[in-house]
């Protein structure tokens, strides 16, 4: 695909250059051309290029976002808001309209008529914005919320099954952001919950959280793996070497909490993936099934991981995801797992923060309430890079496309 790379991949890959060298190549691209260059590459596109691609965008559309739309003939413009979410540039782009009244108006669009879509794929964008707007824009959302209300109403009113199913979904995955309206997703919808997951959803029979971690052979890996084992010194966990394979980090403090993770052997000798093989075996025997699965290594690892992980995992930590194109493949693994996905290159100072931070949260029995779990996280990880990862409770539109599913019966989407 051109936009991927020819532009996409070249902003990417400069991530580390002035702006003038990694923009370089949308210098000769009109408005509309880098338009297309980011609403198809969404997932690919890395947050700081996806900035300065809308800057440069919206500067030779002289900042009027309602005549660039009327340029590409609104053509994918439900992607395009729900992109403007999720990197916080909605309301930037919205209030570069000549008429406030128009950007309502594309706001009520924006959310209408979503049954008479072909497929799911305008719903998922719908569903996908709308975590970063309740975050980010709570006045919009609050609009948005009640704009799916009315949908719902009319298609109710009509008979219209596939409108009633849409927006009974929407509606309700909506409401769920706010705990006061007590909303039970798995009773209603059959799925989940997006916003947290509760402590006893992640132990076993015996009160004991397993954790399961994957690591490869290559040079990267062998050094991360060192530094995973190093960060559980102290006097909160005990680090068992005895086996040639993995090792096993257990709490000595607090709840029961056990960490596997195979060792990072030579993968030119296909020692990583006998490791890898190795531990599953025994995790299998000794009924240790895990309900939090990490994978640490490059994105080309991933379905390998994925491949090797269990379907009791309740939390999945996919590190470098290549901009979410394995959500789906996990969660036909693993249906009810929250995952935490990254669009760019995995980083040790995101990822160690993340991993202290939840299992000290495991280790003192704590539920993960998603949204506060985030801004902790944050604050211990505010570095370039962070804002490439994406929480759970951002990953709506694939909650939606399993509540449709439950709903309707359909699999062919």
């Amino acid at each position: 695909m051109k936009a991927k790379d020819e532009f996409v991949a070249k902003m990417n890959g400069l991530h580390n250059a002035g702006s003038s060298i990694r923009f370089a190549c949308l210098k000769p691209l009109t408005a509309e051309e880098i338009y297309y260059v980011v609403v198809l590459t969404d997932g690919l596109i890395y947050t700081s290029s996806y900035t300065g691609a809308y800057d440069i965008m919206m500067g030779k559309a002289k900042n009027m976002g309602d005549e660039l739309l009327k340029k590409v003939n609104f053509d994918h413009y439900r992607k395009f808001i729900s992109q403007a979410a999720a990197y916080n540039k909605l309301k930037n782009f919205l209030g570069s309209f000549g008429n406030k009244a128009d950007a309502e108006d594309l706001m009520r669009s924006f959310v209408g008529y979503l049954e008479k879509s072909q497929g799911l794929e305008d719903g998922v964008d719908v569903a996908d914005s709308y975590a970063s707007l309740y975050e980010t824009l709570p006045s919009l959302a609050t609009d948005m919320l009640d704009n799916v209300k009315k949908n719902l109403d009319r298609n109710v009113v009509q008979f219209n099954k596939r409108g009633a199913a849409i927006y009974n979904i929407l509606y309700k995955l909506f409401l769920s952001a706010d705990s006061a309206n007590k909303i039970n997703l798995t009773k209603d919808l059959g799925v989940p919950p997006v916003y947290n997951i509760p402590y006893s959803d992640l132990t076993n029979e015996k009160g004991e959280v397993v954790v399961q971690v994957f690591f490869y052979g290559d040079q990267d890996g062998r050094n991360i793996f060192n530094g995973f084992v190093n960060m559980f010194g102290g006097g909160n966990w005990k680090v068992d070497n005895t086996s040639r394979l993995w090792v096993v980090i257990k709490s000595i403090k607090g709840k029961p909490v056990s960490i596997y993770a195979n060792r990072a052997l030579d993968e030119n000798k296909g020692l990583d993936d006998e490791a890898q093989r190795a531990l599953g075996a025994y995790l299998e025997k000794n009924n240790l099934q895990p309900t939090v699965t990490i994978h640490r290594g490059h994105s080309y690892y991933a379905n390998s991981t994925i491949d090797y992980m269990t379907p009791s995992s309740k939390i999945v930590f996919m590190g470098s995801c290549g901009g979410f194109n394995l959500i789906d493949s996990i969660l036909k693994k693993c249906d009810d797992a929250h995952i935490i996905a990254s669009k760019q290159i995995g980083k040790t100072s995101v990822n160690k923060p993340f991993f202290s931070l939840l299992t000290e949260k495991l280790r003192t029995g704590k539920d993960i309430d998603w949204i506060p779990f985030w801004k902790e996280f944050k604050q211990k990880a505010n570095v370039a890079g962070f804002e490439d990862y994406i929480p759970p409770y951002k990953n709506l539109g694939a909650i939606f496309i399993k509540a449709y599913k439950k709903e309707t019966g359909e699999e062919d989407l």
